[in-house]
């Protein structure tokens, strides 16, 4: 009866470190985050693009502004690469990129997918605004990600 008990001890004491490091491991971390310009002019089919599907009404990112665009020559393509570490034994899932806009910013880009990041792993998403070419790159960023079908949020910047 004792080894019984004592087994049944120790199984639900790694039971409950099991699953105490995966409720640890939830929260993502944020390592860095790093931008890139682009002058919208240097990548006008991208532009013009996006220009036809706000003037159509089928744009499927944030919109910042009211239509119409302006000129091409006045904007930029900011991209933030945002390297996160998901340290704990469960994948994070639709992990989603929202950037606080401020005052310049005219929209930001869809993702093409929703991403996850897998246990015990380290990744680069992405994200893009369309901005004046005076805004500057330091920008709030809420990252909002599942897991277990239960939702997150971390926040970087400002």
């Amino acid at each position: 009866m004792r080894v019984i008990a004592v087994v049944l001890m120790v199984i639900t004491l790694f039971v409950g470190v099991y699953f105490g490091y995966c409720y640890i491991g939830i929260p993502m971390q944020i390592d860095s985050v790093t931008a890139e310009w682009m002058r919208a002019s240097d990548a006008a089919e991208t532009f013009s693009h996006i220009e036809r599907q706000v003037a159509e009404g089928f744009f499927s990112g944030k919109l910042y502004a009211d239509p119409p665009l302006p000129e091409v020559s006045e904007l930029a393509f900011l991209t933030l690469t945002v390297r996160m570490s998901n340290k704990g034994l469960l994948d994070q899932d639709w992990i989603e990129l929202h950037v606080t806009p401020i005052e310049g910013d005219v929209a930001q880009l869809s993702q093409e997918r929703t991403p996850t990041l897998a246990a015990n792993t380290r990744a680069d998403f992405s994200t893009t605004l369309l901005t004046g070419l005076d805004a500057e790159e330091n920008r709030e960023i809420r990252v909002t990600y599942y897991v277990l079908g239960r939702r997150y949020e971390v926040y970087y910047g400002r």
